[in-house]
């Protein structure tokens, strides 16, 4: 689906109940089969009625039933009629719809690497550091056919990788080996989400930064704001992955004081308000590979059409039952 065309599907209106709750049109669905089943056995038993009864006083009340039952008969297939044409109206005018994904090759996204001296703790993640695992999570990852660029993030930030569509796992590693990069200096993370942005090609399908960071960077939070919102302006959408424990420290050498660098989410939490907090390798690992993989789909939304025909089925029930009855001519 093109812009143009998910432009137009986006301006239909529809109802919210196709995406979160398709289920309960199937049940409509069911209920609208069931009932006109019901509504089956019942006419098939009362017109055996005729034949079975031979006492002329049974015989006269089959024949010629009270008016109560009859009005009771009209009433269900005038309801069935009703809600018939209720649900044919709403399925026609609201065009619910179940909401799938899809991978597009049309994805582009760039991962911006936290360098920082604070990513080498190497007390809680089980491997050697927090960059470590952030590196080996990258090189293992599943993800294909997808435009992708990696920005080295420290008080400078550095374009590792182009954005680039015939990158391959090797060449992903090539890039991760050098380990001379660890900044001292703390994350300066705006800056490296302006980077990230213009690397993202303007007619990307679906453009998206992920953020690989244990949280300690040195960015003010308006200015993080303000990031926050120049990206949702640009459809541009940013996933957090957050590495390592709370109560994590670590020594700059042996006779070093211990220094506090438990993860923080207080400041990422403006850019992603659904972070994901890995505290093990494997966790990374999974945590990077899934985030990278749904970066590359997009939504696809399928028109879902059983209220229109349970409810035409229905209407055409109560309708056909109504004119026997000889109510629709009067």
């Amino acid at each position: 689906m093109n812009a143009a065309q998910q432009s137009i599907v986006e301006s239909l209106p529809h109802l919210p109940i196709g995406v979160e709750h398709p289920q309960a049109l199937g049940l409509f669905a069911v209920g609208a089969a069931a009932y006109m089943g019901m509504r089956a056995m019942y006419d098939n038993k009362d017109s055996a009625a005729y034949v079975d009864f031979a006492n002329p006083a049974v015989l006269n009340e089959v024949v010629h039933p009270s008016p109560n039952k009859a009005r009771r008969s009209t009433l269900r297939d005038t309801a069935c009629a009703v809600v018939g044409f209720t649900a044919l109206g709403i399925g026609l005018i609201g065009q619910p719809f179940s909401e799938q994904t899809t991978v597009t090759d049309k994805a582009a996204t760039v991962v911006i690497l936290d360098e920082s001296f604070s990513m080498s703790n190497t007390l809680d993640i089980g491997v050697s550091s927090r960059l470590d695992a952030a590196r080996i999570a990258l090189q293992s990852t599943t993800l294909q056919n997808s435009q992708l660029a990696l920005v080295e993030a420290g008080a400078t930030s550095v374009v590792a990788m182009p954005m680039t569509d015939v990158w391959t796992r090797q060449s992903l590693t090539d890039t991760l080996a050098v380990k001379n990069r660890v900044d001292p200096n703390g994350t300066q993370l705006v800056d490296s989400i302006k980077l990230s942005s213009s690397l993202l090609p303007a007619d990307a399908e679906k453009k998206t930064i992920v953020i690989v960071s244990d949280g300690t960077i040195q960015d003010e939070l308006t200015d993080l704001q303000a990031a926050s919102e120049k990206l949702k302006s640009n459809a541009i959408g940013v996933k957090v992955i957050a590495v390592g424990t709370p109560n994590a420290n670590y020594q700059l050498s042996a006779s070093s004081p211990v220094v506090q660098s438990g993860v923080k989410t207080d400041k990422l939490q403006v850019l992603d308000d659904n972070i994901q907090v890995v505290a093990t390798s494997a966790d990374v690992n999974k945590a990077v590979d899934d985030v990278l993989n749904s970066a590359n789909k997009v939504p696809v939304r399928q028109r879902w059409f059983g209220l229109e025909v349970a409810g035409g089925i229905l209407a055409v029930f109560g309708v056909t039952k109504l004119g026997k009855k000889g109510l629709l001519g009067r």
